[in-house]
Order: structure tokens, then C-alpha cells, then sequence
């Protein structure tokens, strides 16, 4: 008996497994070797919760060991292990763990209260009115092995007991003083395939009992139903499905992962990208990293689709509903040049960013990742703020660069984005105080570069990175936050398949201050 944790609460909600009869922790694992609990502990959606995993006695030999012992056991490993600090406990119970988990309801109903704990109980294949396979092995297992927590599985038509449990427990639900919301799961099949006109081992009336919407899953026996083979499983999808009905955090997690999983990265200020949720995107699943979903912000979108509108109109320019209908040729045929440039660019940029992204993570594995993942999710934030910036300013810029087109910029496009030169646009993007330079570079991270190529940051931090020697410390920190971010969208633009490893390993040939001197 023993109660462990896997990960602490972030979010102030705690998953407690509870396995069933003859059984221990060892029946959440799939024969793939994929461990339930763990999987909640690496989807990005289900991040911040805690998982706990309780074990007690009940072997072949555990003889008078009875279910109120168990409970006993429940109730003494969650107080002392400090799970009922938690605001939400969801209970994940298969078989017998689910009686063991309604008897400690009702039996701490009144502490529960007091605490103000909101409880869900999510139960698979558990017998609620018994099961007629314990009915049939009972008085074999009463002679032979004289196991009591069998006997109480016996079907409810012949036991008081779990006749009570069944009666005290739909009281409690019926009187909603405790606040529990529930989904019930039922096996599909039995254990064995060529007994295949056996019934299931829990009958689904027994199984789907106190909750609406019970559900069946498909394939599934009395053991696998309690076994996902990942992530994707029915079981997992319904269990983070009911975690965010609980919990606002596990929600609004659901709600930034898309369905095919990558995670989706917000603008919330209307140029830079969330960092909250690229730190989110460097949570690893089963291993692997999640992949990322810019959604740029509508005010984005719409001057896209404005640009384009435009360009069809001045190919258009004889007619008279046209906007360029009467102005002079030449500042038509700058626009549809200029205009053509930029939505190529940003079209390019668009298609491009998130496959970038991943690829601009990948790089930095292994010498920042996994230990220093927080400065990871600025580069990644960093850059993606900074590909958005270049599509912003190729479009608000190609219609301020037109008189009569001005007024069409959006009113939420800050000024700064289309009236500045590029570089102050980049201190405004990033908050950086002191004035650019431009480094001129000929080999990145140990790769000798094809062609030299140039990237701004804080002057004095380029300039010391400059003066730099083989084993003198690293100082500053432009390298991770703006040279990376340059290196892929210059990359992303050429269409590059260039490959190397981040590291801050930069050899520079020449630095240009603010004022346009070489100062190193």
C-alpha cells in the first residue's frame, strides 16, 4: 500500500488513480509500455495537473484485506501525502478502484466540504451493482484463499453491502451538497477473444450507472479499457475532455492545442506572438515536441486580404469603380510592383512560419534544450513576432507609401510599424533601449556560411560579442533572442534548406553602429 506522486499541481487540480481488484499501479500500463499516468503528464493540454497514484492491497492472498481497509488506506496516504490541499481531486478509478473511491466519498463527504474540494470521479468497467464472474468465483475464493474484497464483487441481487453503497451513493449525488460530476466508461468485449459470445466481465448496466452520456469503448476488454495506447485513445480524449469541464486551466489548454496537436500561438497585443504559449509548445509528447500553429490576428488577415483586393483593383484601373481608376500610370504600376513583391513575401512567410519554427526548436536541442527550455520559448516567441513584423510592414508600408491609400491602414496598426526605419521598428517591437548595430557574419554555430550575412542587436552587446576570443565567457544575450530569429526568417525567405546546430558560436568580421561607423 502506498500512495505516489508523479508530478505536483500546478493549477490546484490532482488526478488520483485508483486500480481495481487482483490488481496494482502496474494496470494503467498499455503492453505498448504507455503508462497512463504519464501521459497526462506530457500533454501539453493536461500540463498542470497533478497525478497521483494510489496502490493498495489486494492480491490472491490478501485474504480478510476488506474494501473499508482500502479506503482507510485511501484516506490516511491523501492526508498525509497532502493531495486534499488541492482544489479539484478527479478520482480515475477501473474496476473496484471505483467502489473504493465512492465509499471514501461518502465516508469523508463532511471534510471534503469543509475544504471546498471539487471532486470528479471518472470510472472505468467498475462495478457499481457487482459483477456475476465474482457472484460464480466467490465461494471458491471464500474457501480457498478466503478473499473478502471478491466477495463484495459479487453481483447485487444477493449482497447487502454493495445494495447500500449503491443506495448512500445516488442520496449523495441526488443531494449536491458535494459538488461531483462523473463519466462512466464499459469494456466492449471479454478478456478472451475466442470465447467471444461470453459476456463482458462488467455488465454496462452495472458499469454505467450515475452519470449521463456513459460510454462504451470500442474493442476494448475488462483490462484494456483501463491501457490507452496513446495520446489518441478514446479513453485519454474523454478523460482531458472531463479534466477541462473541471478545471479552467486544463480548458483554456484544450482550446490553444489544435486537433492535429500542434500548439496555436497567439498575437495578443497584435504584433507579438504569445511567449506563455511557445513555453507551452516545448512540453514534450511521448517524447517528441508538439508542433506550432501561428494564428495571426484578424486585423492582420484583413489588411492581406485589403492589399490583394487592391492589386486586383489597380490591374483594373480602367474602371471606374476601380480606386486607381484616373491616377497617374506611374504610381499604378510602382503599387502593382511593390504590391506583388510584398504578398509573395508575405504569402511566403505565412506558409512557411510554423514548419520553420519546429525546425528552429530542433536546432537548438541539445545544447539549450532540455535544461534551459524558457530561453528556447523567447527565441521561438522572438521569432515568430519577428516574421509577423515583416509581413505587417510590407503591407501597411506599401499602402502608406500611397498617398490616397493611406487611410486605408487599419486604425489598430500602430504608426511606428509603417513610419519607422526597420531597425527602430525592431527596438519599438522588442522594447530594446539602446540604439542597433548591424554584425556582419561569415560563419554561424561552427558553420562557415555560403555568403555573408548581417544581423542587428544592442550595440554594445554585438560589439563585445564581436571582441570575443576562442574560450572567453558569453556575454549578453542577442545571440538566443534576435540572431537566431533573423538567421530563420532570412532563412524561410531564401527558401533555405541550410541545417546546423544553435549554439553561441558566432564569428564576426564587422560591426556598424547606429550612426553607420564600423566599430569593430
Amino acid at each position: 500500500m502506498k500512495g505516489t506522486w508523479l508530478s505536483q499541481p500546478q493549477n490546484g487540480t490532482v488526478v488520483i488513480f485508483v486500480h481495481g481488484v487482483m490488481s496494482d499501479a502496474e494496470a494503467w500500463r498499455n503492453a505498448n509500455g504507455t503508462y497512463w499516468p504519464s501521459l497526462l503528464t506530457q500533454d501539453p493540454r493536461t500540463r498542470g495537473v497533478g497525478v497521483y497514484i494510489f496502490e493498495y492491497e489486494t492480491g490472491l492472498f490478501s485474504g480478510t484485506y476488506r474494501i473499508n481497509d482500502a479506503v482507510d488506506a485511501l484516506t490516511n496516504h491523501l492526508r498525509l501525502d497532502k493531495v486534499l490541499t488541492a482544489q479539484r481531486l478527479i478520482f480515475v478509478c477501473h474496476s473496484m478502484g471505483g467502489i473504493v473511491a465512492r465509499r471514501y466519498l461518502l465516508r469523508e463527504e463532511r471534510d471534503l466540504l469543509e475544504a471546498k474540494i471539487k471532486i470528479g470521479l471518472f470510472l472505468a468497467a467498475s462495478p457499481s451493482l457487482g459483477s456475476e464472474y465474482a457472484t460464480l468465483l466467490s465461494p471458491l475464493s471464500s474457501v480457498l484463499f478466503r478473499h473478502a474484497q471478491i466477495d463484495i464483487l459479487r453481483s447485487s441481487a444477493m449482497n447487502a453491502w454493495l445494495l447500500d453503497l449503491d443506495h448512500d451513493f445516488k442520496t449523495l449525488l441526488n443531494a449536491k451538497r458535494l459538488k461531483i460530476i462523473g463519466k462512466e466508461l464499459f469494456e466492449d468485449k471479454f478478456i478472451a477473444k475466442k470465447f467471444f459470445l461470453m459476456r463482458t466481465v462488467v455488465d454496462p448496466i452495472s458499469a454505467a450507472r450515475y452519470f449521463p452520456e456513459p460510454y462504451r469503448v470500442p474493442l476494448s476488454t475488462h483490462f484494456t479499457i483501463a491501457t490507452p495506447e496513446d495520446r489518441n485513445a478514446i479513453q485519454h480524449r474523454l478523460l482531458v475532455e472531463f479534466l477541462g469541464k473541471l478545471d479552467p486551466d486544463v480548458q483554456a489548454d484544450i482550446e490553444a492545442v489544435g486537433k492535429d496537436g500542434r500548439i496555436k500561438v497567439g498575437f495578443p497585443d497584435g504584433v507579438r506572438a504569445d511567449v506563455v504559449k511557445c513555453q507551452l509548445a516545448l512540453k514534450e509528447v511521448e517524447g517528441q515536441l508538439p508542433g506550432v500553429l501561428s494564428v495571426w490576428p484578424e486585423s492582420t488577415l484583413a489588411l492581406e486580404k485589403l492589399v490583394a483586393g487592391l492589386l486586383v483593383e489597380a490591374a483594373e484601373h480602367e474602371n471606374p469603380t476601380s480606386r486607381f481608376h484616373g491616377q497617374p500610370t506611374e504610381t499604378i504600376r510602382a503599387f502593382l510592383d511593390s504590391g506583388y513583391g510584398s504578398t509573395k513575401n508575405v504569402a511566403r512567410i505565412r506558409a512557411g512560419v510554423d514548419k520553420r519554427a519546429e525546425l528552429m526548436v530542433a536546432r537548438m536541442q541539445g545544447y539549450w534544450l532540455p535544461v534551459l527550455d524558457n530561453i528556447v520559448a523567447r527565441s521561438l516567441s522572438n521569432f515568430l513576432t519577428l516574421c509577423h513584423l515583416s509581413a505587417l510592414q510590407d503591407l501597411s508600408q506599401l499602402l502608406a507609401s500611397i498617398d490616397f491609400l493611406r487611410k486605408l491602414i487599419p486604425a489598430d496598426i500602430e504608426p511606428w510599424i509603417y513610419q519607422s526605419y526597420s531597425r527602430d521598428a525592431y527596438r519599438q517591437a522588442f522594447a530594446i533601449q539602446q540604439p542597433l548595430a548591424y554584425a556582419k557574419v561569415d560563419a554561424l554555430s561552427g558553420v562557415t556560411l555560403d555568403h555573408y550575412r548581417f544581423y542587428w542587436g544592442p550595440e554594445s552587446e554585438v560589439i563585445e560579442s564581436a571582441r570575443r576570443r576562442d574560450g572567453d565567457p558569453v556575454t549578453g544575450t542577442w545571440i538566443d533572442k534576435y540572431l537566431y530569429a533573423q538567421n530563420e526568417l532570412q532563412l524561410l525567405k531564401g527558401d533555405s534548406a541550410e541545417t546546423f546546430r544553435y549554439t553561441e558560436d558566432v564569428s564576426i568580421i564587422r560591426v556598424t553602429d547606429s550612426s553607420g561607423q564600423e566599430r569593430f
